[in-house]
């Protein structure tokens, strides 16, 4: 078996390590999905923010950055790109004028729904070697595990 054998780079030895496959999986659905969801200007990162965004607004960046774990310079990264692609506002909270609040605007409401539409046909894409019931179950421990 040389090094550039497939069945080697299929499945390397550090695959007996849960963190590992965990961490290859993200790579390939995280890949998947970004190349998906180019069209939209969107990323992964961005379609979580705005996904929040949409269902808990109008928020402050520093609640969204709590709610997706994610730090001050990202979310302020982040925000600006929603920003430039017209997906959400920021606007002074009527009860704190130092703290931006976070709004989806009509067009980033329309480019959720199609990001959504892309979301489900990767997952489909992604676990389409499992059944039904294994798909559930994964992501019940998934979900376990990301606490």
């Amino acid at each position: 078996m040389t090094i550039s054998d497939p069945a080697r780079i299929a499945t390397p030895a550090p695959a007996r390590w849960t963190g590992f496959l965990l961490a290859r999986a993200h790579l390939r659905a995280h890949a998947m999905f970004q190349d998906a969801l180019s069209p939209l200007a969107l990323t992964p990162k961005s379609f979580g923010s705005l996904t929040v965004i949409a269902e808990q607004g109008p928020l402050s960046q520093a609640a969204l950055g709590e709610m997706l774990r994610i730090d001050r310079t990202t979310v302020v990264a982040v925000v600006d790109e929603l920003e430039r692609a017209g997906y959400v506002e920021r606007g002074r909270d009527s009860a704190d004028r130092r703290v931006h609040s976070l709004r989806a605007t009509g067009a980033g409401r329309e480019a959720l729904r199609a990001a959504e539409r892309i979301a489900d046909s990767m997952q489909a894409e992604l676990l389409e070697d499992l059944d039904p019931d294994e798909r559930e179950q994964l992501h019940s421990l998934l979900a376990r595990i990301a606490g």
